[in-house]
């Protein structure tokens, strides 16, 4: 193999070892200092390329390609103000602990701080969010082998850290000069390349480090101090939070979760909502109206935490409120306590920890009377959803029952933030059904979510991606809707909530002060999408009738072609809903609490 000069040898060592670590996907946005880079890691046969021509919507894209697979993602782009359109989704990847490697390529010294074209400062501009940031010198003619195997030990670095505890985003900085093409430039390279580590990698292609991590296993004292707290209360709980736990987390879970007796408060996104094995733990999901209800009866002595915080605002008041002792389980060593008043705050693996739990209780049979108190008040709150909606038909919130309906197992669902993803933690009750739910709320923002959902699309374009979003944040990433003509996504579906701009705010005290709050606070906006979707090669429905959402989805599904399904929506029904579920949910527990005495 021959290199044109120092640029184009320096770009492929480094992506060559990139491959080498695992990864197996890049997001590119065209850009002319990084072109060394873009060759480098289009010319590996192993990557996956991808080319996107925005580049904020290039690295949510990428995030989402990372969230689907917990794999790290390299997304490139060249200098300037491209580099700070990566920032939203570097603050999400960050919050949320997705692995994404950040490429950027800068001007060589001598053009920096002197006025030179499409330069800024570079160096750290992610500041915190980032886990590492490290400055690449600038290649040289005929490298030494110490200064490849840095280069090559730095891209194995690099996605080591990113998947470290906790994981998350990477920025490597790269400086070139001119020639960026692969122009001949005499004397830059090597005739002949020496066949040694630095130049040519380990000869069996692994990496040349193997970075590797252990387990967090919790102590044989934590151990028995966990139980004893278990075996000394036996009207605890299981609070999932936002945070999804591994499949094998998740199963010890439930295997504590009924071995003590706990029901498990599980988050929407907890991955444990809707993927509920029969006959094993009490999952709940209809807490977010349940709680500031609550009988004295069925207050917990005993809360185990995993996840994080939750999407819930009645659950986090709840947590906040308790009296109950509370047991915080880290699975990454990332501090999460909103509340801040967790007894014990514990760094270990959930799996590993629930396993030596396990393995340390005693064998006899608990007593169900307390799951089944709170499977029954599960029962109850599914009741007054579905009374409520017999009152309220046309209410947006039953679009989320309409598409857990409509999706088939195993199908993924993408949730925005603002209203979609509290509707889905309210409405969206277990299932049986096995659903891959995704959301962006480590920071919560409402952009990028477009270019998220054709990310995880694209990992698997036989899996149907269905993605529910609101009309602010639909509008707020239209121009990541290229996406879905540029990577073949015919897996994903769209389903947007369409009730005028920014409904959310009228849940908000401010909603009581006019004239500020219409004219600030509330975004109408009287847009339809329609020409989006013929502008952007979408299918196209729309309906004004929540019920006939789910046929309509059902359709789009079998078509296997990108679509969008526009719901026009009227926020004053879900203000009536939201009445409805509330006198339906006192009505319901006032009984029980009559049949409890």
């Amino acid at each position: 193999m021959s290199f044109a000069n120092r640029n184009a040898l320096w770009a492929h060592v480094f992506a060559e070892e990139l491959v080498r670590a695992g990864v197996r996907a890049a997001v590119i946005a065209p850009g002319s200092r990084s072109t060394p880079l873009a060759l480098a890691l289009a010319a590996q046969q192993a990557l996956r390329v991808i080319s996107l021509l925005d580049e904020r919507g290039a690295a949510f894209f990428a995030l989402g390609l990372a969230r689907a697979t917990m794999q790290p993602v390299v997304v490139l782009c060249s200098s300037g103000t491209a580099v700070a359109n990566f920032f939203p989704a570097v603050v999400e990847a960050a919050q949320s602990r997705v692995p994404l490697i950040l490429l950027t390529a800068d001007r060589p010294p001598e053009e920096r701080d002197c006025g030179a074209n499409q330069t800024i400062d570079q160096l750290k501009i992610f500041g915190d969010y980032v886990r590492w940031f490290f400055e690449v010198p600038l290649p040289e003619a005929n490298p030494s082998e110490l200064a490849l195997r840095a280069l090559r030990q730095l891209a194995a670095r690099a996605v080591f850290t990113a998947m470290s505890l906790p994981a998350g985003p990477v920025h490597l900085n790269f400086p070139f000069r001119k020639p960026l093409e692969p122009t001949p430039v005499a004397g830059d390279v090597p005739r002949t390349l020496p066949e040694t580590l630095g130049y040519s990698g380990r000869a069996d292609a692994h990496p040349i480090t193997r970075a590797e991590r252990g387990v967090m296993c919790p102590t044989s004292t934590q151990v028995r101090a966990l139980v004893a707290q278990l075996l000394a209360h036996p009207r605890g709980v299981i609070v999932l939070g936002k945070h999804g736990l591994t499949d094998e987390a998740r199963a010890r879970v439930a295997q504590l979760a009924a071995r003590c007796g706990y029901p498990i408060l599980a988050d929407a996104l907890s991955g444990a909502r809707f993927d509920v094995p029969a006959g094993e733990a009490v999952v709940c999901g209809g807490y977010e109206l349940a709680l500031p209800h609550l009988p004295a009866a069925l207050q917990p002595t005993f809360i185990l935490h995993f996840g994080g915080m939750p999407v819930s605002a009645a659950l986090e008041r709840f947590l906040e409120q308790s009296t109950a002792e509370r047991v915080m389980v880290s699975a990454d060593g990332v501090w999460e306590d909103a509340p801040h008043n967790a007894a014990t705050w514990l760094w270990a693996d959930p799996a590993a920890l629930c396993a030596a739990v396990i393995e340390r209780l005693p064998d006899a049979p608990h007593d169900t009377t307390w799951a089944r108190a709170w499977a029954a008040l599960d029962a109850e709150v599914r009741a007054a959803l579905e009374a409520a909606r017999a009152e309220v038909p046309e209410a947006e919130e039953w679009i989320v029952s309409e598409l857990l309906d409509a999706l088939p197992e195993g199908a993924a669902l993408v949730v925005g933030n603002s209203l979609p993803v509290r509707h889905l933690d309210q409405v969206g009750l277990p299932r049986t059904k096995r659903l891959h739910v995704f959301a962006n709320r480590g920071a919560s923002g409402i952009d990028g979510v477009i270019a998220t959902a054709a990310g995880i699309a694209a990992t698997d374009p036989q899996r149907p991606t269905v993605l529910l979003i609101g009309d602010v944040s639909f509008y707020h990433d239209l121009n990541s809707l290229l996406a879905v003509q540029r990577v073949p996504t015919p897996n994903l579906h769209i389903v947007l909530i369409n009730n005028g701009g920014g409904a959310i705010f009228h849940r908000l005290p401010i909603a009581a002060y006019e004239p500020p709050f219409r004219t600030l606070f509330f975004t109408e906006h009287r847009l339809t999408f329609e020409a989006a979707a013929q502008l952007f090669g979408l299918r196209y429905a729309a309906t004004h009738e929540v019920a006939r959402v789910g046929a309509l989805l059902g359709a789009a599904l079998r078509a296997s072609a990108p679509s969008l399904l526009e719901v026009h929506t009227d926020p004053n029904a879900s203000a009536r809903a939201q009445a409805a579920l509330a006198q339906h949910v006192r009505a319901a527990l006032g009984t029980a609490l009559v049949a409890m005495r």
